[in-house]
């Protein structure tokens, strides 16, 4: 059976604080056509120049997934695209007026719960797949990250060597229920920083592990 690409049903709208800005954003999800991809756009520039979700338009990971094209930039998209994986979407289109997504409940669920309430469509085209054939492994000051190939999909991954979480995905049920609500995780000096920024906007709900 072919596995067909998909989108939103319609267009969602919401509200909320940049994490490392502090800044107040407004998050509008767009209908995608086939084959587009998911594209960001920055509303609040001239002519909303577009930021293709590609692994090479990477260009900082140092607290947050930076992802930009040119002079235009956005940054903590970790959450949003992973609630986009988890629930199978391939073409999206993301309009913002700040430079940062909203960190919302600072986990994936906020998203998953936005998108599951603009609904979900299946496209005509065929999704597209990467088929990890053999290991691929990169190692950096101390950090390892590794693919190998496997029947299904399942994620090992240990954080400062305190946390160890062995989980075995299948389709879009388990990442909802077990690594969607999974918070951000601060140590206290960048806590104690972001408060200062986001005490003006107390009335925004957000969370954080600290150790």
């Amino acid at each position: 059976m072919m596995l067909k690409q998909r989108t939103i049903a319609a267009p969602v709208k919401t509200v909320g604080i940049g994490l490392h800005t502090g800044r107040k954003v407004t998050l509008k999800l767009i209908p995608a056509p086939m084959n587009t991809g998911i594209v960001f756009h920055r509303v609040d520039l001239p002519n909303a120049p577009s930021i293709k979700a590609d692994a090479l338009a990477v260009t900082d990971t140092r607290l947050a997934t930076v992802l930009q094209n040119g002079d235009a930039r956005v940054s903590t998209v970790e959450h949003l695209l992973s609630g986009c994986a988890g629930l199978g979407i391939d073409n999206l289109i993301i309009e913002l007026d700040c430079e940062e997504v909203p960190i919302m409940d600072g986990s994936a669920a906020s998203f998953l719960f936005l998108i599951e309430s603009a609904g979900l469509q299946e496209q005509e085209a065929p999704r597209q797949f990467i088929v990890i054939k053999k290991p691929v492994e990169i190692r950096e000051s101390g950090k390892l990250a590794r693919l190998e190939p496997f029947d299904g999909y399942k994620l090992d991954f240990t954080i400062d060597s305190s946390t160890q979480r062995s989980i075995k995905l299948v389709r879009d049920t388990p990442l909802i229920l077990q690594i969607a609500p999974m918070p951000e995780k601060l140590a206290v000096p960048e806590h104690l920083a972001l408060h200062m920024r986001l005490k003006p906007f107390v009335k925004w709900v957000w969370r954080a592990v600290v150790v």
